[in-house]
């Protein structure tokens, strides 16, 4: 039997971080592609080299080593300078992906967690893609106390990803995340399910 591969997206607060380690704990492997990048680019790694090259003021602190508060300020705010950070590491981590696939044995199942799925192109490496929807509203007020931010500059930091709406058509399989967490597991849990039916 051959291994199945699930990429998890939704926007920012959506909860596809949940539901992902919801399907580690029913015998999945789970990735995370934000933590293989964050992997690339300590010193002297792949991504780091990559970075280097682009010339990014004050983006190596005094230790040589990547300012993530830089970097994040610069992908949330400048659209010009995000596109090239996504240029040079999106390569580099779905190298890092595809090489777990090659690993993969027969039956293996794996769940893959990447918040710009669709934007980087890579829905063709799943078998199946998966969109954790959750309620605007209820998104807009996590990320505005997960960054100290008000309602208005946390809608705007939504908007720099593709839609949600754009996501779900795009989804083989929608996930909607409007209760509690125990909701979400018993999701995650019935997804196995259908999943063994196929």
């Amino acid at each position: 039997m051959k291994p199945v591969i699930l990429g998890i997206t939704g926007t920012i607060a959506s909860g596809k971080t949940v539901f992902t380690q919801a399907l580690g704990k029913l015998g999945f492997e789970v990735l995370n592609a934000d933590k293989i990048i964050a992997d690339l680019c300590k010193k002297d790694h792949e991504g780091y080299k990559e970075l280097l090259k682009l010339k990014i003021p004050g983006l190596i602190n005094k230790k040589g080593e990547l300012n993530k508060e830089v970097l994040r300020e610069l992908v949330f705010n400048d659209a010009r300078t995000r596109k090239r950070v996504e240029h040079a590491l999106h390569p580099l981590a779905i190298k890092a992906i595809e090489k777990r696939f090659s690993e993969l044995e027969k039956g293996a199942k794996l769940a893959v967690e990447i918040p710009l799925l669709y934007e980087a192109n890579m829905e063709g490496l799943f078998d199946y893609t998966i969109v954790v929807y959750r309620n605007e509203s209820k998104v807009i007020d996590s990320v505005s106390k997960k960054y100290g931010i008000d309602h208005k500059k946390a809608k705007n930091l939504l908007g720099i990803q593709m839609s949600c709406g754009e996501k779900i058509l795009l989804a083989d399989i929608l996930v909607i995340n409007n209760g509690t967490v125990e909701d979400l597991n018993a999701k995650a849990k019935r997804l196995c399910s259908l999943l063994s039916l196929l």
